[in-house]
């Protein structure tokens, strides 16, 4: 399917990238777009609110594909990767829409840095998650990522 949209040079690179840049930018992307998502739904702006829920849809969506059928890691590794970058993920779009929604204040800051004790259970009940999705996702990689499959994805 990504071949077919043309995105399987694209995953193909991003697949080469480290787990740390690959990491980060999947932060940034979540990030920025639970920001335009709050942001238009503060302001009343279903415009922005659609364009950064479809930011975020396309950057899990990409996340998910470039580890389960670009990459060849092990299971328990790529869903550990997932785990720790899904959870940091999430912490931090939390914080980013606590901010524009309450502003910098006292209050809203303290929820924020509460948001951080939730990391250590999301990395085990995502990692648990993203385990059987990328098992039985890795069983179908001949069907939805034939170029992938034959060869072409990256060690990594």
């Amino acid at each position: 399917m990504a071949h077919q949209l043309g995105l399987g040079p694209l995953f193909r690179s991003l697949a080469r990238a480290t787990p740390l840049t690959l990491g980060l930018g999947y932060a940034l992307s979540s990030a920025t777009a639970t920001g335009l998502y709050y942001w238009g739904r503060l302001e009343q702006r279903e415009l922005l609110s659609s364009v950064g829920a479809l930011c975020a849809v396309f950057a899990v969506s990409s996340l998910f594909t470039i580890v389960t059928w670009y990459q060849n890691d092990e299971v328990a590794r790529a869903a550990f990767f997932l785990g720790i970058t899904t959870s940091i993920s999430k912490v931090i779009a939390f914080n980013v829409a606590v901010v524009i929604a309450a502003g910098p204040n006292g209050g809203s800051s303290l929820l924020a840095a509460g948001s951080l004790f939730g990391i250590p259970i999301g990395i085990l009940v995502w990692s648990i998650a993203f385990g059987i999705l990328i098992s039985i996702g890795r069983r179908f990689r001949h069907i939805v990522g034939p170029d992938s499959a034959r060869g072409n994805a990256p060690i990594g």
